[in-house]
Protein backbone atom coordinates (compact mmCIF):
# COMPACT_ATOMS: atom_id res chain seq x y z
CA UNK A 1 0.00 0.00 0.00
CA UNK A 2 1.55 3.36 -1.12
CA UNK A 3 2.26 5.58 1.54
CA UNK A 4 -1.04 7.69 2.43
CA UNK A 5 1.26 10.70 4.17
CA UNK A 6 2.88 11.12 1.11
CA UNK A 7 -0.07 12.12 -1.05
CA UNK A 8 0.08 15.51 1.05
CA UNK A 9 3.10 15.69 2.23
CA UNK A 10 4.63 19.21 0.16
CA UNK A 11 7.73 19.83 2.01
CA UNK A 12 9.50 16.99 0.24
CA UNK A 13 11.82 18.32 -2.30
CA UNK A 14 10.85 17.23 -6.09
CA UNK A 15 12.49 18.29 -9.51
CA UNK A 16 10.67 21.50 -10.91
CA UNK A 17 8.61 20.83 -13.85
CA UNK A 18 5.43 22.08 -15.43
CA UNK A 19 2.08 22.45 -13.91
CA UNK A 20 -0.01 20.91 -17.33
CA UNK A 21 -1.18 17.50 -17.14
CA UNK A 22 -3.18 14.94 -19.52
CA UNK A 23 -6.33 13.86 -17.96
CA UNK A 24 -6.91 10.59 -17.58
CA UNK A 25 -9.94 8.69 -18.12
CA UNK A 26 -12.69 8.85 -16.07
CA UNK A 27 -11.66 12.24 -14.83
CA UNK A 28 -13.88 15.01 -15.35
CA UNK A 29 -11.88 17.88 -16.99
CA UNK A 30 -12.81 21.24 -16.35
CA UNK A 31 -12.61 23.73 -19.40
CA UNK A 32 -9.73 26.65 -19.88
CA UNK A 33 -6.90 27.05 -18.00
CA UNK A 34 -5.89 28.91 -14.49
CA UNK A 35 -3.88 32.40 -14.31
CA UNK A 36 -2.58 33.48 -11.23
CA UNK A 37 -1.60 37.13 -10.60
CA UNK A 38 0.14 37.74 -7.27
CA UNK A 39 2.06 40.90 -5.44
CA UNK A 40 3.72 40.42 -2.47
CA UNK A 41 4.13 44.11 -1.08
CA UNK A 42 7.52 44.67 0.44
CA UNK A 43 9.44 42.25 -1.98
CA UNK A 44 10.93 43.26 -4.91
CA UNK A 45 12.96 40.17 -5.88
CA UNK A 46 13.24 36.53 -5.19
CA UNK A 47 10.94 33.28 -6.14
CA UNK A 48 7.74 32.38 -5.20
CA UNK A 49 6.75 28.29 -5.47
CA UNK A 50 3.36 26.51 -6.10
CA UNK A 51 3.18 23.17 -5.00
CA UNK A 52 0.83 20.71 -5.74
CA UNK A 53 0.44 16.63 -6.77
CA UNK A 54 -0.57 15.23 -10.10
CA UNK A 55 -3.40 12.57 -10.61
CA UNK A 56 -0.68 9.71 -9.55
CA UNK A 57 0.00 11.52 -6.05
CA UNK A 58 3.76 12.66 -7.25
CA UNK A 59 4.75 15.86 -5.82
CA UNK A 60 5.17 18.99 -7.99
CA UNK A 61 6.84 22.36 -7.36
CA UNK A 62 6.43 25.26 -9.95
CA UNK A 63 8.03 28.35 -9.56
CA UNK A 64 7.99 32.30 -10.54
CA UNK A 65 10.51 35.09 -10.01
CA UNK A 66 9.18 37.87 -8.15
CA UNK A 67 9.71 41.37 -9.74
CA UNK A 68 8.56 44.57 -8.71
CA UNK A 69 6.54 42.87 -6.30
CA UNK A 70 4.45 40.80 -8.46
CA UNK A 71 4.26 37.20 -9.79
CA UNK A 72 2.31 35.09 -12.24
CA UNK A 73 1.43 31.79 -12.54
CA UNK A 74 -0.01 29.49 -15.75
CA UNK A 75 -1.68 26.31 -16.19
CA UNK A 76 -4.41 24.01 -16.65
CA UNK A 77 -6.34 21.97 -13.66
CA UNK A 78 -7.91 18.56 -14.51
CA UNK A 79 -9.82 18.99 -11.00
CA UNK A 80 -9.58 21.41 -8.43
CA UNK A 81 -6.75 20.54 -6.04
CA UNK A 82 -5.83 22.83 -2.06
CA UNK A 83 -2.48 23.44 -3.47
CA UNK A 84 0.25 25.60 -1.37
CA UNK A 85 1.65 29.24 -2.30
CA UNK A 86 5.08 29.98 -0.74
CA UNK A 87 8.04 32.14 -0.23
CA UNK A 88 10.74 29.04 0.49
CA UNK A 89 13.46 31.04 1.86
CA UNK A 90 11.01 32.83 4.36
CA UNK A 91 9.27 29.43 5.38
CA UNK A 92 5.98 31.31 4.78
CA UNK A 93 3.09 29.77 2.62
CA UNK A 94 -0.81 29.73 2.05
CA UNK A 95 -2.86 27.10 1.21
CA UNK A 96 -5.54 27.68 -1.23
CA UNK A 97 -8.18 25.48 -3.71
CA UNK A 98 -6.63 26.11 -7.40
CA UNK A 99 -8.94 25.65 -10.32
CA UNK A 100 -8.89 26.82 -13.57
CA UNK A 101 -9.99 30.48 -13.44
CA UNK A 102 -8.61 34.05 -13.17
CA UNK A 103 -7.21 33.93 -9.57
CA UNK A 104 -5.64 36.89 -7.64
CA UNK A 105 -3.13 37.04 -4.61
CA UNK A 106 -2.50 39.85 -3.24
CA UNK A 107 -0.13 39.40 0.61
CA UNK A 108 2.85 40.71 2.43
CA UNK A 109 6.04 39.60 2.79
CA UNK A 110 5.59 39.71 6.11
CA UNK A 111 2.35 38.00 6.89
CA UNK A 112 2.05 36.14 4.05
CA UNK A 113 -0.14 33.11 5.17
CA UNK A 114 -2.35 36.16 5.33
CA UNK A 115 -2.69 36.20 1.62
CA UNK A 116 -6.36 37.49 0.26
CA UNK A 117 -6.88 34.98 -2.57
CA UNK A 118 -10.07 35.95 -4.91
CA UNK A 119 -11.64 34.01 -8.09
CA UNK A 120 -11.22 30.75 -7.65
CA UNK A 121 -14.81 29.01 -7.15
CA UNK A 122 -13.83 26.30 -4.97
CA UNK A 123 -11.39 28.28 -2.84
CA UNK A 124 -14.63 30.61 -2.27
CA UNK A 125 -16.55 27.55 -1.34
CA UNK A 126 -13.81 26.33 0.84
CA UNK A 127 -13.82 29.40 2.88
CA UNK A 128 -17.47 28.87 3.19
CA UNK A 129 -17.04 26.65 4.96
CA UNK A 130 -14.20 27.45 7.23
CA UNK A 131 -16.73 30.43 8.51
CA UNK A 132 -19.35 28.01 9.57
CA UNK A 133 -16.87 25.28 11.18
CA UNK A 134 -14.14 27.75 12.31
CA UNK A 135 -16.04 29.14 15.36
CA UNK A 136 -16.90 25.67 16.50
CA UNK A 137 -13.17 24.85 16.01
CA UNK A 138 -11.59 27.45 17.81
CA UNK A 139 -13.91 26.60 20.84
CA UNK A 140 -13.00 23.02 20.43
CA UNK A 141 -9.83 23.93 20.94
CA UNK A 142 -10.35 26.54 23.84
CA UNK A 143 -11.94 23.72 26.08
CA UNK A 144 -9.14 21.33 25.29
CA UNK A 145 -6.58 23.84 26.08
CA UNK A 146 -7.98 23.99 29.65
CA UNK A 147 -8.29 20.35 29.98
CA UNK A 148 -4.86 19.60 29.37
CA UNK A 149 -3.25 22.56 31.21
CA UNK A 150 -5.79 21.54 34.32
CA UNK A 151 -3.34 19.00 36.15
CA UNK A 152 -4.25 20.82 39.41
CA UNK A 153 -8.42 20.34 40.31
CA UNK A 154 -8.48 24.18 40.64
CA UNK A 155 -7.25 27.13 38.28
CA UNK A 156 -5.13 30.40 38.54
CA UNK A 157 -8.15 31.85 40.55
CA UNK A 158 -8.68 28.98 42.27
CA UNK A 159 -12.21 28.53 41.00
CA UNK A 160 -12.87 24.56 40.58
CA UNK A 161 -12.50 23.47 36.90
CA UNK A 162 -15.88 20.92 36.68
CA UNK A 163 -13.88 18.73 34.04
CA UNK A 164 -17.03 16.48 34.12
CA UNK A 165 -18.88 19.65 32.38
CA UNK A 166 -15.97 20.35 29.59
CA UNK A 167 -16.65 16.93 28.40
CA UNK A 168 -20.24 17.18 28.20
CA UNK A 169 -19.88 20.76 25.64
CA UNK A 170 -16.91 18.96 24.19
CA UNK A 171 -19.07 16.34 23.12
CA UNK A 172 -22.15 18.79 21.97
CA UNK A 173 -19.31 20.68 19.73
CA UNK A 174 -17.70 17.59 18.17
CA UNK A 175 -21.41 16.49 17.63
CA UNK A 176 -22.61 19.88 16.10
CA UNK A 177 -19.22 19.86 13.94
CA UNK A 178 -19.97 16.62 12.24
CA UNK A 179 -23.51 17.82 11.30
CA UNK A 180 -22.34 20.43 10.01
CA UNK A 181 -19.18 18.35 7.73
CA UNK A 182 -21.85 16.29 6.72
CA UNK A 183 -24.32 18.73 5.40
CA UNK A 184 -21.88 20.15 3.41
CA UNK A 185 -20.38 16.59 1.80
CA UNK A 186 -23.99 16.32 1.17
CA UNK A 187 -24.91 19.36 -0.54
CA UNK A 188 -21.62 19.56 -2.68
CA UNK A 189 -21.23 16.00 -4.17
CA UNK A 190 -19.85 16.98 -7.14
CA UNK A 191 -16.93 19.02 -5.29
CA UNK A 192 -13.30 18.27 -5.12
CA UNK A 193 -13.67 20.16 -1.50
CA UNK A 194 -16.47 18.31 -0.04
CA UNK A 195 -13.79 15.10 -0.63
CA UNK A 196 -11.30 17.15 1.24
CA UNK A 197 -13.45 17.98 4.02
CA UNK A 198 -14.00 14.08 4.52
CA UNK A 199 -10.40 13.65 4.09
CA UNK A 200 -9.52 16.51 6.66
CA UNK A 201 -12.48 15.45 9.35
CA UNK A 202 -12.90 11.26 9.37
CA UNK A 203 -9.60 9.61 8.61
CA UNK A 204 -8.12 9.67 11.74
CA UNK A 205 -10.90 7.51 13.66
CA UNK A 206 -13.47 6.30 10.61
CA UNK A 207 -16.73 4.78 11.80
CA UNK A 208 -17.40 2.71 9.22
CA UNK A 209 -21.35 3.10 8.46
CA UNK A 210 -20.32 7.03 8.50
CA UNK A 211 -17.81 7.40 6.18
CA UNK A 212 -19.13 4.70 3.66
CA UNK A 213 -22.42 6.95 3.54
CA UNK A 214 -20.56 10.14 2.60
CA UNK A 215 -18.05 8.41 0.18
CA UNK A 216 -21.01 6.94 -1.43
CA UNK A 217 -23.04 10.16 -1.93
CA UNK A 218 -19.58 11.78 -4.12
CA UNK A 219 -20.14 12.08 -7.61
CA UNK A 220 -18.11 9.18 -9.43
CA UNK A 221 -15.51 11.78 -10.74
CA UNK A 222 -14.68 12.87 -7.41
CA UNK A 223 -14.61 9.55 -5.84
CA UNK A 224 -11.87 9.08 -9.11
CA UNK A 225 -9.70 11.98 -7.47
CA UNK A 226 -6.71 11.92 -5.17
CA UNK A 227 -8.80 12.55 -2.58
CA UNK A 228 -11.47 10.58 -3.51
CA UNK A 229 -9.02 7.58 -3.52
CA UNK A 230 -7.35 8.29 -0.06
CA UNK A 231 -11.17 7.93 1.34
CA UNK A 232 -11.61 4.66 -0.44
CA UNK A 233 -8.13 3.44 1.04
CA UNK A 234 -8.84 4.79 4.68
CA UNK A 235 -13.10 2.75 4.06
CA UNK A 236 -11.31 -0.25 3.04
CA UNK A 237 -8.85 -0.58 6.34
CA UNK A 238 -11.21 0.79 8.37
CA UNK A 239 -13.56 -2.15 7.12
CA UNK A 240 -10.89 -4.86 7.56
CA UNK A 241 -10.08 -3.48 10.81
CA UNK A 242 -13.41 -2.72 12.57
CA UNK A 243 -14.36 -3.29 15.75
CA UNK A 244 -14.97 -7.21 15.66
CA UNK A 245 -12.77 -8.37 13.12
CA UNK A 246 -9.30 -10.09 13.85
CA UNK A 247 -6.44 -7.77 13.95
CA UNK A 248 -3.66 -8.44 11.35
CA UNK A 249 -0.96 -10.00 12.95
CA UNK A 250 3.28 -8.73 11.94
CA UNK A 251 6.40 -9.36 13.41
CA UNK A 252 9.15 -6.55 13.91
CA UNK A 253 12.23 -6.22 15.73
CA UNK A 254 12.22 -4.89 19.44
CA UNK A 255 15.17 -2.96 20.63
CA UNK A 256 17.95 -6.00 20.71
CA UNK A 257 17.01 -6.29 17.29
CA UNK A 258 15.22 -9.80 18.27
CA UNK A 259 11.48 -10.26 16.38
CA UNK A 260 7.86 -9.85 18.30
CA UNK A 261 4.81 -11.17 16.99
CA UNK A 262 1.75 -9.45 17.69
CA UNK A 263 0.40 -13.21 17.81
CA UNK A 264 2.56 -14.21 20.54
CA UNK A 265 1.05 -11.92 23.08
CA UNK A 266 -2.53 -14.18 22.69
CA UNK A 267 -3.82 -15.15 25.85
CA UNK A 268 -3.78 -11.23 26.89
CA UNK A 269 -5.64 -8.39 25.97
CA UNK A 270 -3.36 -6.23 24.26
CA UNK A 271 -2.84 -2.26 23.44
CA UNK A 272 -1.30 -2.13 19.96
CA UNK A 273 -0.07 1.92 20.58
CA UNK A 274 1.44 3.96 17.60
CA UNK A 275 3.72 6.65 18.63
CA UNK A 276 6.85 8.27 17.85
CA UNK A 277 9.91 9.76 20.23
CA UNK A 278 9.07 13.10 18.38
CA UNK A 279 5.05 13.10 19.03
CA UNK A 280 4.05 15.35 20.98
CA UNK A 281 0.63 14.33 21.77
CA UNK A 282 2.01 10.70 22.48
CA UNK A 283 4.59 11.77 24.82
CA UNK A 284 1.81 13.98 26.75
CA UNK A 285 -0.43 10.61 27.12
CA UNK A 286 2.45 8.58 28.07
CA UNK A 287 2.23 9.16 31.70
CA UNK A 288 -1.51 8.13 31.90
CA UNK A 289 -0.47 5.22 29.68
CA UNK A 290 2.05 4.38 32.45
CA UNK A 291 -0.65 4.44 35.09
CA UNK A 292 -3.04 2.56 32.96
CA UNK A 293 -0.44 -0.42 32.77
CA UNK A 294 0.68 -0.37 35.65
CA UNK A 295 -3.52 -0.68 37.64
CA UNK A 296 -4.32 -3.79 34.61
CA UNK A 297 -1.06 -5.25 34.08
CA UNK A 298 -1.52 -7.96 36.69
CA UNK A 299 -5.02 -8.66 34.93
CA UNK A 300 -3.86 -10.25 31.71
CA UNK A 301 -3.22 -6.98 30.09
CA UNK A 302 -0.15 -5.73 28.56
CA UNK A 303 0.64 -2.82 25.42
CA UNK A 304 3.15 -3.03 22.49
CA UNK A 305 4.09 -0.36 21.29
CA UNK A 306 4.54 0.24 17.34
CA UNK A 307 7.54 3.23 17.15
CA UNK A 308 7.60 5.38 13.94
CA UNK A 309 10.75 6.77 14.69
CA UNK A 310 13.90 6.81 12.00
CA UNK A 311 16.32 7.39 15.13
CA UNK A 312 16.80 4.00 17.05
CA UNK A 313 18.62 6.25 20.20
CA UNK A 314 15.56 8.85 20.34
CA UNK A 315 13.56 6.21 20.30
CA UNK A 316 15.35 3.77 23.48
CA UNK A 317 15.72 6.76 25.08
CA UNK A 318 12.64 7.74 24.94
CA UNK A 319 10.85 4.50 25.97
CA UNK A 320 13.49 5.07 28.95
CA UNK A 321 12.25 8.74 29.83
CA UNK A 322 9.10 8.33 29.89
CA UNK A 323 9.32 4.51 31.87
CA UNK A 324 7.21 2.89 29.21
CA UNK A 325 7.83 -0.89 30.52
CA UNK A 326 5.92 -2.72 28.05
CA UNK A 327 7.08 -4.21 24.37
CA UNK A 328 8.26 -1.77 21.89
CA UNK A 329 9.08 -2.64 18.00
CA UNK A 330 9.99 -0.73 15.09
CA UNK A 331 11.33 -0.94 11.91
CA UNK A 332 13.01 2.33 12.14
CA UNK A 333 11.40 3.49 8.88
CA UNK A 334 9.56 6.52 10.08
CA UNK A 335 6.05 7.41 7.98
CA UNK A 336 7.52 4.27 6.15
CA UNK A 337 6.79 2.00 8.66
CA UNK A 338 4.82 -1.37 7.28
CA UNK A 339 2.64 -1.76 10.38
CA UNK A 340 1.48 1.67 10.09
CA UNK A 341 0.74 1.42 6.65
CA UNK A 342 -1.45 -1.90 7.16
CA UNK A 343 -3.39 -0.84 9.92
CA UNK A 344 -3.90 2.74 7.93
CA UNK A 345 -2.64 4.65 10.68
CA UNK A 346 -3.03 8.44 9.49
CA UNK A 347 -1.66 10.70 13.02
CA UNK A 348 -0.18 9.71 15.99
CA UNK A 349 -0.87 8.42 18.59
CA UNK A 350 -3.18 5.53 17.21
CA UNK A 351 -4.11 2.52 19.32
CA UNK A 352 -6.13 -0.89 18.96
CA UNK A 353 -7.53 -2.70 21.64
CA UNK A 354 -7.75 -6.69 21.42
CA UNK A 355 -9.06 -9.60 23.29
CA UNK A 356 -7.00 -12.38 23.98
CA UNK A 357 -7.99 -14.08 20.80
CA UNK A 358 -6.65 -11.43 18.95
CA UNK A 359 -10.19 -9.64 18.31
CA UNK A 360 -9.95 -5.83 17.57
CA UNK A 361 -12.55 -4.79 21.32
CA UNK A 362 -11.37 -0.74 21.02
CA UNK A 363 -9.91 1.59 18.56
CA UNK A 364 -8.08 5.50 19.92
CA UNK A 365 -9.29 4.83 23.67
CA UNK A 366 -6.91 7.39 25.34
CA UNK A 367 -6.89 8.28 28.96
CA UNK A 368 -10.20 7.75 31.28
CA UNK A 369 -12.23 5.76 28.55
CA UNK A 370 -9.23 3.24 28.20
CA UNK A 371 -9.32 2.76 31.70
CA UNK A 372 -13.48 2.43 31.34
CA UNK A 373 -12.64 0.04 29.06
CA UNK A 374 -10.15 -1.93 30.59
CA UNK A 375 -12.66 -1.99 33.70
CA UNK A 376 -15.38 -3.84 31.38
CA UNK A 377 -13.85 -6.17 29.88
CA UNK A 378 -11.55 -7.32 32.65
CA UNK A 379 -13.54 -7.37 35.59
Amino acid sequence: MKNIHSLFCLSIAVIIISCSSTSPKGTAVLKGRYKINGEVTGLNSGWVYLKHTDETGQNIVDSAAIQNQKFTFTGKQNMPEQVTLSLKKRRASVKFFLDNADIKITASADSFFNAKITGSPAQDQYTEYQNRINPIENEIASLNKILSESSSPVNESNSPINTDSIKRKLETLENLKNREVDAFVKRNPSSIVAARVIVSNYLWNPEVNQLSGLYNSLDTQIQQSQYGKTIKEHLDIAIRLAIGKTAPDFSEPDMNGNPIALSSLRGKFVLVNFWASWCGPCRLDNPHLVKTYNKFKSKDFTIIGVSLDHDKQAWIDAVKKDKLDWYHVSDLKGLSNKVMQEYGVWVTPTSYLLDKQGTIIGRNLFGEKLDEKLTEVLN
